[in-house]
């Protein structure tokens, strides 16, 4: 059975970092000569690894200019260079690479939203197929309101094992509707990549029984969420500096994070334009026009029913601000609502890593004066997972291989690439997003003994089943637990009121 698989075929051209990444083995080897010049014969020995794999390894480091031959008391041995000496400390050997230039090309599968390997099929654009089509092709629907598709997903698919992303031309992004043509037969599946996504595999064998064709049923978020939500736990330090409390704690951690970049900046803020707003935009100018850094600025509030929002209308002047000064092509507010109320930002620290904040602190509309809480990391995949989510959020703004969405993408994942070894820190640290929130309240309502407390800004309506109705079962089922809940202010058809009456018992 022909089965014909809805796909987007998206074209960018793609800059790269191409080179080869240096083993386990050469740097242990390197690191070996440059104690002591040593023979082959004697590194096999050492290390009881086979003679051909030294040598191998060897005549790499040779062609790096890190190892040469010496002799020494009559015989030929290998030796590190200065230059082998200065590199073997590392904690990773330094790649040899070139920059390249390609134009490619990438799917998005239609059916249930996965990326698809463009290079392991063959497709026919829709208005071929509506031509050449015989009629016994099986034509699986389009599923209405996939979600976003993951930049992460479409970067991994463009670039090849020894390459690291480095940024794609804005103007070059194409997409077009195609079909490709799925031979489904003895339970197996051809002309697309061997390995695939369960739910496609499953509307696939599916559709190849003749059963009628359905649009599988996904649990995925709806379009414009982030597809990172609960993230997966990471090995990550952590220490009291890390936490900050308080107005003048998040504005000196601003000030630093804003100071120390060199290439890149991205703010994630609710609302903009009120607060000390002016004094933040003067560091972000100052970091544009002294360092060349790129920031972009991304809101969550909602527009109201006319499609607007004073924090919409503001970023949109600021947009002109900023073409006005020339520094558009460096600070950018991007014109439409994520829906989102996270509060995100994440910079470079000016020596090749990165560092994120995330919190309560709306960054671009906060007076430093209210009790805001925040954590700071730098641990290299948990600030990957931030910059995913960033990037996630991004793509209901730009679009697809667009701005800030695939940048922060493309540096997600070549960290993602530079963190192959375990960490060694022994806490532990993930992300939280959209509905796992309740399940924050659900664990402290299971393993609370004695005192639960609860901070939010905002009482609403919706904390009557998200935290007060677990936290009263959970003191109704104890004899001895106490629950606070602490607002800053009611919010909706919540009243001052009202709010004093609410009882946790």
């Amino acid at each position: 059975m022909i089965v014909a698989l809805p796909v987007e075929i998206g074209t960018v051209v793609l800059h790269a970092e191409k080179g080869r990444k240096w083993s386990v083995v050469e740097h242990a080897l390197l690191h070996a000569v440059s104690r002591s010049p040593s023979t082959a014969a004697e590194l096999r020995i050492g290390s009881g690894l086979p003679i051909r794999m030294v040598m191998e390894c060897l005549i790499n480091l040779m062609r790096a200019g890190w190892v040469e031959i010496v002799t020494e008391r009559g015989r030929n041995a290998f030796q590190a260079t200065a230059g082998g000496r200065a590199h073997v400390g590392s904690d990773e050997l330094p790649a040899f690479t070139r920059l390249v230039k390609r134009r490619l090309r990438y799917a998005v599968e239609q059916v249930t939203g996965s990326v698809l390997q463009y290079r392991d099929m063959s497709f026919l654009w829709e208005k071929r197929f509506k031509e050449v089509r015989r009629g016994d092709e099986v034509v699986l629907p389009r599923t209405r309101d996939l979600p976003g598709t993951s930049q992460m997903d479409v970067i991994r698919s463009l670039l090849a094992e020894d390459e690291t992303y480095r940024w794609i031309d804005p103007a070059s992004s194409r997409s077009g509707a195609a079909y490709v043509l799925v031979d489904v037969s003895n339970g197996g599946v051809r002309g697309i990549q061997r390995r695939l996504p369960p739910k496609l595999a499953g509307a696939l064998m599916q559709a190849g029984s003749r059963a009628p064709p359905t649009a599988p049923s996904s649990s995925a978020p709806s379009a414009g969420r982030p597809t990172v939500g609960t993230g997966e736990y990471r090995a990550a330090a952590f220490s009291a500096k890390d936490l900050l409390i308080g107005g003048t704690e998040h504005k000196a951690a601003l000030e630093e994070l804003v100071g120390q970049a060199r290439s890149m900046i991205a703010i994630h803020s609710t609302f903009v334009g009120t607060g000390l707003y002016e004094e933040v935009m003067g560091m972000l100018r100052n970091a544009a026009s002294s360092h060349g850094v790129r920031v972009d600025v991304m809101f969550g509030k909602s527009d109201d029913a006319e499609g607007r929002s004073a924090t919409r209308t503001f970023c949109e002047k600021a947009s002109v601000d900023m073409r006005r000064e020339g520094l558009d092509q460096f600070i950018r507010f991007h014109p439409f609502t994520t829906n989102s109320h996270a509060k995100l930002i994440v910079a470079d620290d000016g020596d090749g890593g990165f560092r994120a904040i995330v919190g309560s602190c709306n960054w671009l509309s906060a007076d430093f004066k209210a009790l805001e809480m925040s954590v700071g990391v730098s641990e290299p995949l948990v600030v990957r997972d931030v910059m995913e989510v960033l990037a996630e959020l991004a793509t209901t703004v730009t679009g697809l291989n667009n701005g800030v969405a695939v940048e922060l993408a493309g540096r997600a994942h070549n960290i993602e690439l530079r963190s192959g070894y375990p960490s060694t820190r022994r806490g532990r640290m993930r992300l939280i997003g959209a509905a796992d929130h309740v399940k924050v309240v659900d664990a402290a309502r299971d393993g609370a003994r004695d005192r639960i407390v609860i901070g939010s800004h905002r009482l609403g309506a919706a904390a009557q089943n998200m935290a007060l109705r677990p936290v009263r079962a959970a003191v109704a089922a104890s004899d001895r637990l106490e629950a606070s809940i602490y607002y800053g202010k009611p919010s909706g058809p919540i009243t001052e009121d009202m709010a004093a009456g609410l009882r946790l018992h």
